[in-house]
């Protein structure tokens, strides 16, 4: 089963200040800007979720083809916006028609996913000619370390990193449930996409805003390290 359909999973997950919309998500200032100039267009959302992402493409004229793997996931989606093509799918088995999308994007979803060369020559395949392919994934300072928490040395905070170089599976815990998240490397996320055809145009590196932090006191140490990263190519 998803770990996503588990009910008290569900339940913690809704709960979540990012569940109440974009303007909730932390990365949201750093990706907002590298989609508002999409006008119109075919989209492929990848782990489209509670469908916020698709959304908001979709008022940019976009028709979206939306996909998740999660069936609480999707009911809410389609229950928030029914006019957009939502479909309860497996990211990696999906057809991927050549030379069908403009747009191929995935929002905090590739950081499950093993294999990543093989998800990025579907993708490749299935963009147009100048296609984008843009998504946010955990970073992999992030993803390296087993336990994702903050220690203190004596000396200050910090976030261990360990095994970076041993990529794989790393058994987690989330929202109090343990899940199993990929760990790749910086090298894999950009020479692995370039290796294949595409052009990076964007490297993001999301760090808290300064009204973020003044909205969450005692969150300073997440400016000790980068939690997300933000990937855009172009398909030449």
């Amino acid at each position: 089963m998803n770990v996503y359909d588990e009910a008290s999973f569900f339940t913690s997950y809704a709960s979540m200040e990012r569940s109440r919309g974009l303007e909730w998500a932390g990365e949201w200032p750093t990706l907002e800007p590298l989609l508002a100039g999409i006008h119109g267009g075919r989209v492929l959302d990848l782990g489209c979720g509670y469908g916020w992402h698709a959304d908001y493409l979709s008022r940019r004229g976009c028709k979206v083809t939306a996909l998740d793997s999660s069936h609480s996931m999707l009911e809410e989606a389609r229950r928030r916006f029914p006019s957009i093509d939502f479909r309860c799918q497996d990211i990696l088995d999906y057809d991927y028609p050549e030379d069908e999308y403009d747009l191929v994007f995935s929002n905090l979803a590739f950081h499950y996913i093993e294999d990543l060369e093989g998800l990025f020559r579907r993708i490749h395949r299935t963009l147009r000619k100048g296609g984008r392919l843009v998504f946010t994934i955990e970073h992999p300072t992030f993803t390296a370390g087993v336990r994702q928490e903050a220690r203190n040395d004596g000396e200050g905070i910090f976030w261990p990193v360990r095994g970076y170089f041993h990529c794989g599976a790393r058994r987690t815990v989330f929202l109090g449930h343990e899940v199993v998240k990929e760990h790749h490397t910086m090298e894999d996320l950009v020479m692995g996409p370039i290796g294949l055809g595409f052009r990076l145009e964007e490297l993001r590196e999301v760090r808290p805003t300064a009204q973020w932090l003044a909205e969450h006191p005692g969150q300073e140490v997440e400016l000790e390290r980068p939690m997300m990263l933000i990937l855009s190519f172009r398909k030449e």
